[in-house]
């Protein structure tokens, strides 16, 4: 054993040796076009995805509006905020809070309080342009943090609403309510950038009851 090392010392066995040059930048090119392959692909697959997740979490949310509108026998909003930093008439929507009425001992003690804060909707998510939304009923009641505020803490601008009633009732429209959600516009373009990623979210004016439609 102790020949056998020293016999290989200064060279050692053809199988002990690493890569050569040519073959560690070869397998660095293939890895650099297999990712330049693979990334666009990968964009494409999880975009839908959270599409699907903006969804999921609008359509907890009006669930939980109509819940608190039972439980509080009062009414509650799903207020939605448009964009302030656009310019143009129609403005992205790119947030939402739930707001409920809180009767006061004197009609100028009554007010729409803040019961949870403002979620941001995902940058490459956007409600399409023709969703009912932008027809919905539009307030400029002002805002407070709390019943006790003396104050608003958001901006008396108007915001657009789905109001529900102590019965469970969602008001303001006749027939169903259908919220279209899909990629923003300035979510870099992929294979999937088409109507199968948008999801749709479906409110019953009558019973209030809201579920995802279907994703097509």
């Amino acid at each position: 054993m102790i020949e056998y090392i020293i016999m290989y010392q200064g060279h050692p066995p053809r199988n002990a040796c690493g890569f050569s040059l040519v073959e560690t930048i070869t397998v660095v090119a293939i890895i650099g076009v297999l990712s330049a392959i693979m990334v666009p692909a990968i964009t494409s697959i999880t975009r839908p995805t959270r599409v699907f997740a903006e969804a999921q979490t609008l359509l907890s949310s009006i669930q939980q509006a109509r819940q608190l509108a039972l439980t509080y026998n009062s009414p509650v909003r799903v207020a939605f905020f448009e964009d302030e930093k656009s310019s143009g008439a129609d403005k992205p929507i790119r947030a939402y809070a739930l707001l409920r009425f809180v009767q006061g001992d004197t009609p100028g003690l009554s007010r729409w309080v803040v019961h949870t804060r403002r979620k941001q909707i995902d940058d490459s998510v956007a409600i399409s342009t023709d969703s009912p939304l932008l027809q919905l009923t539009r307030s400029t009641d002002p805002i407070y943090p709390s019943s006790d505020q003396q104050s608003p803490s958001m901006a008396s601008s108007a915001y657009a609403l789905i109001e529900f009633l102590p019965t469970g009732e969602a008001t303001g429209q006749a027939s169903d309510l259908v919220l279209a959600l899909g990629p923003a516009a300035q979510a870099p373009p992929g294979p999937t950038m088409n109507a199968a990623t948008s999801v749709l979210v479906s409110i019953a004016p009558i019973t209030g009851r809201a579920m995802l439609l279907r994703s097509r």
